[in-house]
């Protein structure tokens, strides 16, 4: 009986070390392997999504050990990112890879392993202040705001959920919020024209009439690869005789926003739909076969505008144009209101996983670029499995070509073959 407080405290010694070492072996050296894809961009920093098979907490920060060939290449930060059911995502760490010519079809191996947690850099600072989320650098400078709160009363329409401004790599805003030729044009926004319930049309979320927002969960992080919200909101619709509006649409924005590179900025945005009901469906503007409606992105007053779809220029307004990825440039306002004196835009890439990809695009010189999906056409939205719609926006200097667009989609699109042995 004496020696009984002896024994518990080597049995809680050993419970310690167990514990410890279950923490430990969570952390420890996880090797990943692949190919380096031949499209990927050469010299160019581009974001890289390695999936992982252990769990991930939160967006933990691990050290990157890449390797080209057998040949330890660097070191870098690897920021993870939990599996997400909804979005339909597996566990992932995200670095920043620059390759070189000769890199090209090589097998790359990353290797992550835990490190000290103090004094890590971070990206960019996500700011919550009700209803913005504001992403800024380090020293405050502003990079994007997204509306997740109340509408501005003050405004025609009760528009929210959507992403402006969006600045430039030289400050210029990119975005456009109620222009006097379309008030309900807001920043980068994904809404449509036509919505149903059990087939009887509702109303509008495209030009705001018998549909609302409602703001649900928000949560922010940041660290030395990207700064990240995601937000949570739902569509409602207040029936004919109904005592109070009912959610038909539960709406998840996941959105990254990456360091700036000397050509430009990636920021993802990825759309999670899950109906609420049986027999809730959208679609997209039918006058004069448009089909637009969905992902949006309306620019800022800028001269000299040029459109490209896929590498082609084209001087006419497009309707109904394919392709991977379109973009929009023109010589924008400097933040003192100054014309500036080069070329800047965005391209909107389309996921090569989104449904009918290459999509269908309109595009307009006064300001607009859409994906017109669904289009003419009236897509139904799941309740058990969310429409999962993944776009990167490419915010650069000069036009497509010397913005490295074409460069940054075969990126977002590389297939890197990654095997976990």
């Amino acid at each position: 009986m004496a020696s009984t407080p002896f024994l518990r405290l080597v049995l809680l010694c050993l419970l310690l070390i167990a514990g410890h070492g279950a923490a430990w072996a969570q952390t420890a050296p996880y090797t990943v392997r692949g190919t380096v894809p031949v499209e990927w961009p050469i010299d160019e920093s581009a974001p890289l999504a390695v999936p992982l098979t252990v769990p991930v907490k939160g967006t933990e920060t691990m050290q990157a050990s890449v390797s080209i060939d057998g040949q330890e290449r660097t070191k870098t930060f690897a920021q993870c990112e939990a599996a997400d059911p909804i979005a339909g995502t597996p566990a992932r760490a995200w670095l920043l890879l620059t390759a070189k010519s000769d890199d090209r079809g090589k097998p790359i191996t990353v290797t992550l392993a835990a490190m000290a947690k103090s004094s890590l850099p971070i990206a960019y600072e996500s700011v919550f202040r009700d209803p913005l989320v504001n992403i800024q650098t380090p020293a405050g400078k502003p990079v994007l705001s997204f509306r997740h709160g109340r509408p501005d009363p003050k405004t025609k329409y009760p528009i929210t959920d959507y992403l402006h401004p969006i600045l430039g790599l030289d400050g210029e805003t990119i975005s456009d919020l109620e222009p006097a030729d379309h008030l309900h044009h807001r920043g980068v926004f994904w809404s449509w024209v036509r919505y149903d319930r059990k087939g009887e049309p509702i109303g509008d979320w495209w030009i705001p009439k018998g549909i609302a927002c409602e703001a649900g969960d928000l949560k922010t992080s940041d660290g030395p690869v990207f700064s990240q919200f995601r937000a949570r909101h739902w569509l409602t619709h207040q029936a004919k005789n109904a005592p109070s509006p009912a959610r038909f649409i539960q709406e998840d924005v996941v959105c990254r926003v990456f360091p700036a590179s000397s050509h430009g900025r990636a920021i993802d945005v990825e759309i999670a739909l899950l109906a609420l009901e049986e027999g809730v469906r959208i679609g997209g503007q039918t006058t004069l076969n448009k089909g637009y409606g969905g992902m949006t992105f309306r620019y800022g007053p800028a001269k000299q505008v040029e459109i490209s779809l896929d590498g082609k220029v084209d001087p006419k307004d497009i309707v109904g144009g394919r392709g991977r990825w379109a973009d929009w440039s023109g010589f924008f306002r400097s933040p003192d209101g100054q014309p500036l004196t080069r070329r800047s835009g965005a391209a909107v890439l389309v996921h090569p996983q989104h449904p009918n990809a290459p999509t269908t695009w309109l595009t307009r010189h006064y300001g607009a670029l859409c994906v017109t999906w669904p289009g003419l056409q009236m897509i139904e939205i799941s309740p058990k499995d969310p429409l999962r719609l993944r776009y990167r926006l490419w915010v650069h200097r000069g036009n497509a070509v010397d913005g490295k667009v074409s460069d940054q989609y075969n990126a977002y699109a590389a297939d890197w073959k990654w095997s976990h042995k």
